[in-house]
């Protein structure tokens, strides 16, 4: 059976988190799932929604204070879910969760088959604790071998969108999971429209070596990178990543709203902060030319946004995406600048 949430079932689960607040944790670090039904839920922000291949599933609460759970303890009564072994699922969550936890209650061994279940994730787990004696971990399988139950805690390096276990379970017998976070919110960073379309020296401009750490606004900082020398670029920005938009050289992939980090943007909203105007220099690196870059290259993304109508700010846990367009020329080559191109992308998550 497949679940899926409408727009207005994801309204209805907003509603109701912030009636019922989160889940009670062990500390405020120790962060555990507030669920809403068997396959929806939220943790730390995040919506939670599983689809599984089983009946619909049911909620108990369970004691996730003992030794299994002591990397990361919860309360005796943590509310869990409960589902048969022969289950697979795929939980999603949005936005991704950084260093995603696994509480695994009763997992099945021989009882669940014959000589042991096999769990195979699509990601690498690392075990915090518990899940001893008859449990083993190889890649992206946990077996449990013998006769008896298996609880712990499994960490999946993050951030995590999405999770799926597959188990070869025969039987019906049930067991429990239920997701946890340890608070920390890892920024994400990742790159698409890929490759963008190739300038007039026969490379593309990337933004690849983005990163987080300028310490200046948002602390995001952009660079450009193997741009035609002598030509000039500035930063765009947008909410929306999906569109293919054919630009002159090339390919516009930022959809509406869209601002543009420029100087008559800066000018018209009086932040110079908005002003991302830099030159590609003989090794293809776009320097910053109007002081808004503590390395002298590329940009130090500020909290203020150069949308319309003005005072946007960036919001932690949001969105963004943003591309360089920058001067081109067209073969045979005419004057410098005589058309105009665009970077790839990378799409940018807040903390």
């Amino acid at each position: 059976m497949t679940t899926s949430l409408s727009q207005r079932t994801r309204h209805s689960l907003l509603a109701a988190f912030l009636v019922l607040g989160s889940a009670s944790a062990a500390s405020s670090q120790d962060l555990t799932t507030s669920w809403i039904s068997g396959d929806f839920g939220t943790l730390d922000g995040s919506m939670i929604s599983i689809s599984s291949s089983g009946p619909p599933s049911s909620l108990g609460s369970f004691d996730l204070s003992g030794p299994d759970y002591a990397a990361a303890p919860l309360f005796g009564n943590t509310q869990c879910r409960g589902y048969p072994t022969s289950e697979s699922w795929t939980a999603t969550f949005s936005p991704p969760i950084s260093n995603l936890r696994l509480y695994c209650v009763s997992w099945r061994g021989a009882g669940g088959a014959p000589g042991g279940t096999n769990f195979v994730f699509d990601r690498t787990p690392v075990v915090l604790s518990g899940l001893t004696g008859g449990t083993t971990v190889t890649g992206n399988t946990v077996t449990t071998t013998d006769i008896g139950f298996h609880s712990g805690i499994l960490e999946f390096s993050g951030p995590v969108g999405s999770l799926t276990c597959t188990s070869d379970g025969i039987c019906c017998s049930a067991q429990a999971l239920c997701f946890g976070s340890d608070g920390v919110f890892v920024p994400l960073i990742n790159v698409t429209c890929d490759p963008a379309s190739d300038h007039f020296l026969g490379d593309y401009v990337k933004l690849n070596d983005s990163s987080f750490g300028s310490g200046v606004g948002s602390d995001l900082h952009i660079d450009a990178k193997d741009g035609p020398s002598g030509e000039f670029g500035f930063l765009l920005v947008s909410s929306d990543g999906s569109a293919n938009l054919s630009v002159f050289n090339g390919v516009l992939c930022l959809g509406n709203p869209q601002g543009r980090y420029n100087p008559q943007v800066a000018t018209i909203q009086g932040l110079a902060q908005l002003n991302s105007l830099g030159q590609f220099d003989a090794n293809g690196d776009l320097v910053n030319i109007v002081g808004t870059s503590t390395s002298g290259f590329g940009f130090d993304v500020p909290s203020e946004l150069p949308f319309s109508p003005s005072g946007q700010v960036i919001t932690p846990g949001s969105t963004l995406y943003f591309q360089c367009w920058y001067r081109d020329q067209t073969p045979p080559l005419p004057s410098p600048g005589s058309s105009a191109n665009f970077s790839n992308v990378i799409e940018v998550t807040f903390p």
